[in-house]
């Protein structure tokens, strides 16, 4: 996502109360008193006045009218520091502060709530004034006007699996057609358009948008700009997160000043994110132009568009046992599961004839990874009953796969950042419950805040600990706060012996000499935390069906009480609250 970055200046007029007193004055002037001269010590002892410049008002983005939960971006200029300032919205008997996304010299981008008392093709004024209604501090003879609530902006979906070349020119400039460089996805130098976009933002299943809603500040404890040469991230590419297609814009020129491009910008209305992939200058290295991003605008979510591996490797019916798992073919009934691994090869004999509804979200020419992996993990969760020991944990749960991972060869499957947030975007507009991701990389604001998103829609997050050994470093998704990590254990309850430690595991599960489908093959054998992630989602959805009004907060910690303690008493850094423990699905009532 290339967002060229402008700075606006905002200039704040004086209000109308504090105009000049144009009063008669006398014709003759009074006389005045014969200047007396005035001592050396007296002029050093005079104050020094400071004049500043006070915040002037010059309009506003968009032009038109400004949606109820949208963002407004106020132009002008002195707006200076934020510090003891405010944004508000006045008119029509009512004053409401504004939350403020990106406070710059020249412009200020801020939300307009969704308060009743605004009213839909009415005006209002708006203006900088003293924190805490003190006064004005700018002029507030500019006025904007609410949508209507049917107005919705132009915003292209995230849908470009099947992308349609529309034009290329030699100078890798956008191509005549007078759209916006945001509605094409680019690859290797061409512009495809967006097939299957639509205009307007679709509604989360629990009615109403994400979009436009306001990110909170970055998180302190930023992820650590990536080194000169490293195989974890896109290269030439930075990751910028916006709230709202206006603000992504009106960051986009701002970024231009630090020689960064819109490569690629995306809505993602069902997690309410704009992501736009920046394309970073020849000349830098991605670690330096995001320093230099983070340092010049430290209240934008930036970060590099880092790759993800999956969390499984090659290695027996002991999983259902070692849980307590009872399941029947009715398990997961009404249940729908969401899945972000490889292909999933649905021929199978123990997939065919299930409930999964599948979605590649790589581009046209990108070479997908084999259908092991996504196999092998779906089975777990759907597969039908088979002669070979097969059996599915919920078999007729609804199953929503996206494929994220190709092949770059010389046997490296990955994913990235940025298709990561496209697939949980359109698992949150399949209105599925739970997620399993056996995926792991390192931290990155992008996946952060998209799995934010759908943790603030109800949606649970269940994902592998890791495969990096004892002594790694923490493993992303698993270790972000929310989400339930998983860690894998063998038949005798020993530790995987790749298992990543840390203070984020939650569960351990069966993951090691797992039996489970395969492409070509009746089934194989596989360990890794990988294969414990799905024990571990199945039995907090089979919590949930019973109590779908529980929060998963509250299923989760109903799990901890009855795990089953591993290693040092309590929770610890190697096996978390221990063995996952449930009667699975045989008193889920069925819907």
């Amino acid at each position: 996502m290339r967002c060229p970055v402008t700075v606006w200046m905002v200039l704040m007029m004086s209000s109308p109360a504090q105009a000049l007193d144009l009063r008669t004055v006398p014709s003759s002037p009074a006389p005045r008193a014969a200047p007396s001269a005035i001592s050396p010590a007296a002029i050093q002892q005079a104050p020094i006045q400071t004049v500043v410049a006070k915040p002037v008002v010059t309009g506003f983005q968009p032009t038109g009218c400004v949606r109820k939960g949208g963002t407004v971006t106020v132009q002008g200029n002195g707006f200076g520091s934020p510090d003891g300032k405010a944004v508000a919205l006045g008119g029509n008997s009512i004053h409401v502060d504004l939350a403020v996304s990106t406070w710059g010299a020249s412009a200020i981008i801020a939300l307009i709530p969704n308060n009743p008392r605004i009213q839909a093709g009415k005006n209002y004024y708006i203006g900088v004034e003293k924190a805490g209604h003190a006064a004005w501090l700018s002029n507030i003879d500019k006025n904007v006007t609410i949508c209507a609530s049917s107005a919705l902006s132009r915003i292209g979906a995230a849908r470009i699996d099947s992308p349609r070349l529309v034009g290329r020119t030699a100078d890798g400039a956008a191509p005549s057609s007078g759209e916006e460089p945001e509605a094409y996805y680019e690859e290797g130098g061409g512009y495809y358009e967006n097939t299957g976009g639509s205009y307007g933002v679709m509604p989360p299943s629990g009615g109403g948008s994400l979009l436009e809603s306001a990110l909170p500040p970055p998180p302190q404890n930023l992820p650590p700009v990536p080194p000169k040469d490293t195989p974890t991230i896109e290269p030439g590419e930075l990751i910028v997160v916006s709230p709202g297609m206006a603000e992504a814009q009106a960051l986009a020129q701002q970024m231009q000043a630090l020689g960064l491009s819109v490569k690629r910008r995306t809505a993602l209305s069902g997690l309410g994110l704009v992501v736009s992939v920046l394309r970073v200058p020849k000349e830098s290295t991605v670690g330096n132009a995001l320093a230099g991003l983070r340092e010049t605008m430290p209240k934008v979510w930036a970060d590099a568009n880092h790759r993800y591996e999956l969390l499984g490797e090659e290695a027996n019916h002991y999983g259902r046992k070692l849980i307590g798992w009872n399941s029947a073919a009715h398990c997961g009934k009404g249940l729908r599961i969401g899945l972000l691994d490889s292909a999933v090869d649905a021929n199978h004999p123990a997939l065919r004839g299930r409930a999964i509804t599948a979605k590649s979200f790589l581009a046209a020419g990108i070479a997908p990874a084999p259908a092991d992996h996504g196999t092998a993990t779906a089975a777990l969760l759907v597969a039908n009953s088979t002669p070979s020991g097969l059996a599915g944990l919920l078999p007729s749960a609804q199953l929503y796969a996206a494929n994220i991972f190709r092949d770059r060869g010389k046997k490296q499957v990955d994913t990235t950042a940025e298709w990561i947030a496209l697939a949980l975007d359109w698992l949150a507009g399949q209105r599925v419950s739970i997620v399993n991701m056996s995926l792991g990389g390192p931290r990155n604001l992008l996946v952060e805040a998209a799995v934010r998103r759908l943790q603030e829609r109800g949606i649970a997050i269940v994902a592998a600990a890791g495969n990096s050994g004892e002594k790694s470093l923490s493993v992303y998704p698993a270790a972000q706060d929310g989400v339930v990590a998983v860690t894998a254990v063998d038949a005798r309850l020993n530790i995987y012996r790749n298992a990543t430690r840390g203070d984020y595991i939650a569960f351990s599960a069966p993951g090691v000499d797992i039996w489970t489908a395969a492409p070509g093959k009746d089934g194989i054998y596989v360990s890794g935390t990988s294969y414990a992630a799905p024990f571990v989602t199945a039995a907090l959805a089979s919590a949930h069906l019973v109590n779908p009004k529980t929060p998963w907060r509250s299923l989760q910690q109903q799990l901890q009480k009855k795990s089953r303690d591993l290693g040092i008493p309590g929770k610890d850094p190697v096996f978390g609250w221990g063995l996952v423990q449930t009667s699975g699905c045989a008193a889920t009532k069925q819907h």
